[in-house]
């Protein structure tokens, strides 16, 4: 276990716990000399997640600890509210459906429902994988606009996952802007051989794009028409879940003015 990383989450702990909290106080608690306490609060101060107060010279937490909470709390929520959808889905396609959200630069799913195929995919709940070469990372990613795309290309990359991924950035940028014209994302053999995905946004009640809701199969079943026949009803049901996590009935338009729910050509 390192040790400084523990003494850090623990300092954030105690100013949780006490609130404003002065140096030889944190120093006392965490059974540090004030030097050492002063190096892992000066830390807390530069990445933003402690403040001092100007009066008495004490510590405290700022509000990027609320927006941490608040991530997670969603990330609970989305994935408690979603999942009748997601079981519905299931048994109306006979498919493996998931709800994933964008962390940093990785998918992660945070549900999965197997829709009874003989074969299980290997997807797992907490798993991660790649956003440019899932469905619903590209579903995500579209939401995040432009600029998000430019630095995705840098850090991490465009890792070629098979022989179908789009590792060049401009076929990924015309795909990304393909995905927001018309409110879904399909995964080709992207990601795994053998097994294709299409995907669609989920909102929450700032109208915000949150998490992807897919379904998944193994291309015997997934075929070119079957796709098709799946688009609309992974995007219907995209919007009954983004009604259960609070998006509004109000028409909403993306950057591109496009209403979403409509049906566009790709």
């Amino acid at each position: 276990m390192n040790q400084s990383t523990l003494r850090a989450l623990q300092l954030v702990e105690l100013l949780a716990e006490r609130g404003p909290t002065s140096l030889a106080t944190i120093a006392a608690r965490l059974a540090l000399t004030k030097s050492t306490a002063h190096r892992f609060v000066t830390t807390l101060v530069q990445a933003g997640y402690v403040q001092q107060n100007d009066g008495d010279r004490t510590y405290r937490l700022t509000t990027r600890i609320v927006g941490i909470a608040s991530k997670v709390l969603e990330q609970i929520e989305a994935g408690t509210e979603v999942a009748p959808i997601l079981h519905e889905t299931a048994e109306l396609t006979a498919q493996t459906c998931h709800l994933a959200i964008l962390e940093g630069a990785e998918v992660v799913y945070i549900a999965k429902v197997e829709g009874g195929q003989s074969v299980v995919m290997a997807t797992r709940v907490g798993g991660r994988s790649c956003a440019h070469s899932t469905a619903v990372g590209k579903v995500l990613l579209a939401a995040e606009g432009p600029a998000a795309w430019q630095r995705y290309v840098v850090d991490p990359g465009l890792t070629r996952r098979t022989a179908r991924t789009l590792c060049e950035p401009s076929e990924l940028f015309e795909e990304l802007e393909q995905v927001g014209r018309v409110g879904y994302a399909v995964d080709g053999e992207e990601n795994e051989e053998g097994i294709r995905c299409v995907a669609a946004p989920v909102r929450d009640h700032a109208d915000e794009v949150v998490a992807a809701l897919s379904v998944s199969g193994w291309t015997l079943s997934m075929t070119d028409e079957r796709v098709k026949e799946l688009v609309p009803l992974v995007r219907g049901q995209a919007e009954k879940a983004s009604r259960r996590l609070g998006a509004g009935a109000a028409v909403r338009r993306d950057r591109w003015g496009l209403v979403a729910g409509e049906e566009h050509d790709p």
